[in-house]
């Protein structure tokens, strides 16, 4: 999959971050259903010496990101299409706060011990090759739509239901409506919320 996608990888602006605009751009566009867009996210490596492995639904934009920087610098540095695929699956593996949730999981199930490590940590760090990672769906899919105050507002209102029902009264969130501007001059808004 990834030699599919490889000049436009390589094409890729070198700063980092890279962004939305840099990202979910037609070339990488694998397919769309109404409002549904699924984007290419180089995670195809397999781990064969893996022994555990951990499974979630679909790679969040932070892993799309972080693999498509991965591939990006190891293409750029003439790397193999095997340590290309390999570089891209542990630079987005589970990364972003997902990674910090997910390790409680293994730790309190005894996976640590049975693997003969100190702490499920150690499986995206030194012990990276004992862990294997993917999704059900491959592919990125992000939901496209216009963004207006309004549904910046409504999104908000929800996230803050969420984060008090979830996260109790001790902690508290920040949220707020950003307006930016898009290439054809027109307002977006973009909302940002963390509990």
């Amino acid at each position: 999959m990834l030699a599919r996608f490889e000049s436009t990888i390589s094409d890729l602006p070198s700063r980092a971050p890279n962004g939305q605009s840099d990202l979910l751009i037609p070339e990488l566009l694998i397919g769309s259903e109404n409002r549904l867009r699924m984007h290419s996210a180089p995670i195809d490596w397999t781990n064969r010496a893996a022994r555990p492995v951990l499974l979630d639904i679909t790679p969040g934009w932070t892993q799309m990101e972080l693999g498509f920087r991965g591939a990006a610098a190891a293409i750029v540095a003439r790397q193999s299409p095997d340590t290309v695929a390999r570089a891209a699956k542990l630079s987005g593996a589970f990364a972003g706060s997902i990674r910090n949730n997910l390790l409680r999981i293994p730790d309190d199930t005894g996976i640590p011990n049975a693997l003969g490590i100190s702490s499920s940590s150690q499986l995206f760090g030194t012990e990276g090759e004992l862990l294997h990672t993917t999704f059900v769906s491959r592919y990125s899919v992000f939901e496209s739509r216009a963004i207006t105050r309004d549904a910046c507002a409504s999104d908000l209102a929800t996230a803050r239901g969420y984060c008090s029902h979830h996260s109790g009264s001790r902690i508290g969130i920040r949220a707020k409506c950003v307006d930016r501007t898009t290439r054809k001059g027109r307002p977006k808004y973009a909302g940002y919320a963390r509990c």
